[in-house]
């Protein structure tokens, strides 16, 4: 019985030897204020690309000075550019990648010749930067997964809910119009049942490409879900919008899609609705609005675009023949 108290005091001892260790290294950790310390902690606090080079260029600059910091990466047509300064003819570049994996280049120009002392203090920043600049990476790639639709490549609904209730709030704070087009492909399942779901899918690609094609730079394409479609068009009031649709209806309908040596075309129903805060205080209110608008257009007979008209106290819906 003495042995085992004497080894249960013993364990509690070394217990608390390691919790007194552990926060003396956490406080030594917390407090130390040389360069590399400090961008290894503040470089982990963060998952964000912008926030993790700001970090790096901070304390890059606190130790050297440099006129100009260029980082830019492709990566599965995600293209980053995080640019400061301008100027200098001497100029560092780094190719950076980790485990195989590339994470992009960085080049810092100033107007003096770089001392081999201080390349290899950058150089050692730059090793400490490569791990938490990899994490910023899949964390961009998870959340860019989350709001894309495999298929298509488009936003999906997520991505439009999130972009809605940004617009809704410029809207409402700077009162400047912006309008939602939802447009439903024809007769779709007919598709899927005569040529199957491979060329269904097919048909989708194309039909989001054709989408693409016929909007402003301005305006943003997703995939609402299914066979629909949406447009956020900022800055735009509902008769600019239903210009848009009607050109989107019209590429759809004249666009032949190849099946073997069957050539397939399909058409489009569109709702168009302008952003009213007395009428939508949600996004899926706003969405409401549009798909009310677009089955009008379905009622109408199909290939049609209607547009929705806010009047006390209802809305009403005012149709385009094509």
């Amino acid at each position: 019985m003495a042995k085992l108290v004497s080894q249960d005091a013993q364990d509690r001892t070394k217990k608390a030897q390691l919790i007194a260790q552990h926060r003396e290294l956490m406080n030594s950790w917390n407090n130390a204020q040389d360069v590399f310390t400090r961008l290894c902690r503040r470089l982990h606090s963060s998952l964000e690309l912008d926030q993790c080079l700001a970090v790096f260029l901070e304390e890059l600059r606190s130790i050297m000075a440099f006129n100009s910091f260029c980082y830019q990466h492709d990566q599965d047509h995600d293209s980053y550019v995080y640019t400061e300064g301008y100027g200098g003819q001497h100029n560092c570049q780094y190719n950076l990648a980790l485990q195989g994996q590339s994470l992009g280049y960085l080049t810092i120009n100033r107007r003096t010749r770089f001392a081999e002392e201080e390349l290899a203090v950058l150089e050692q920043m730059i090793g400490i930067l490569v791990f938490p600049l990899r994490n910023c990476w899949q964390h961009r790639q998870a959340w860019d997964a989350a709001l894309t639709d495999s298929l298509t490549h488009l936003g999906n609904k997520r991505a439009l809910l999130d972009a809605l209730e940004r617009s809704s709030t410029l809207s409402s704070r700077h009162g400047e119009p912006h309008a939602l087009l939802l447009c439903d492909l024809d007769h779709f399942k007919q598709i899927n049942d005569c040529h199957g779901h491979v060329f269904g899918d097919r048909v989708l690609c194309e039909i989001a490409h054709v989408i693409r094609c016929a909007i402003r730079s301005s305006d943003v394409a997703y995939r609402y879900g299914g066979e629909e479609f949406a447009v956020l068009l900022p800055h735009t009031n509902a008769d600019d919008a239903m210009i848009v649709a009607e050109r989107i209806r019209v590429a759809v309908e004249q666009h032949a899609i190849r099946h073997g040596e069957l050539v397939v075309n399909v058409t489009t129903s569109s709702g168009v609705a302008e952003y009213h805060q007395q009428y939508a205080n949600t996004a899926n209110e706003f969405i409401a609005q549009a798909d009310a608008a677009l089955y009008q257009a379905k009622r109408d007979g199909r290939n049609k675009t209607c547009k929705a008209i806010f009047s006390q106290p209802a809305l009403a819906l005012s149709p385009v023949t094509s």
